[in-house]
């Protein structure tokens, strides 16, 4: 108990962990051998057990975040729900176009793709130009991907 919350940052509402995080943000803590997720070790402790089937979600939107006050069990589907509800996911799927941070290129640049493509310029050519992978302008052009 004390290595959870002395790994804690309490400075704001959050309790941000500053211990180890995954790739996803959310903290990361070994116990007698086995991994466990920081928030949810910090909800059995102040709780008590997670049902099955149940997860524990954040109020606050922070992955970071061990608050016990910011956080709530729910079903996947109240997850889901919860991350459309405050915009943080599109359908609860991926983000997609240019709201998808990784995004490299605009629904600008797709029509662009496209109109240079109907005008016999190379995938090769028209990749280049976007900085993208002469594959992704065949999928943007052939409509698997930015539809």
């Amino acid at each position: 108990m004390d290595r959870l919350w002395n790994r804690t940052n309490r400075e704001s509402g959050c309790w941000i962990w500053t211990g180890c995080k995954n790739a996803d943000g959310y903290g990361t803590i070994s116990v007698n051998g086995k991994m466990h997720m920081a928030h949810r070790l910090s909800w059995e402790l102040t709780n008590g057990p997670i049902p099955n089937g149940l997860f524990v979600c954040h109020k606050c939107d922070n992955p970071s975040c061990i608050n016990p006050e910011h956080l709530f069990l729910g079903t996947n589907k109240d997850n889901m729900q919860d991350k459309v509800k405050k915009g943080r996911k599109n359908g609860g799927g991926p983000a997609r176009g240019e709201r998808n941070g990784s995004a490299k290129i605009t629904k600008a640049d797709v029509l662009e793709i496209r109109k240079l493509h109907a005008n016999g310029i190379s995938g090769r050519k028209i990749a280049d130009k976007f900085g993208i992978s002469d594959s992704q302008v065949f999928r943007i052009i052939l409509n698997q991907c930015w539809k």
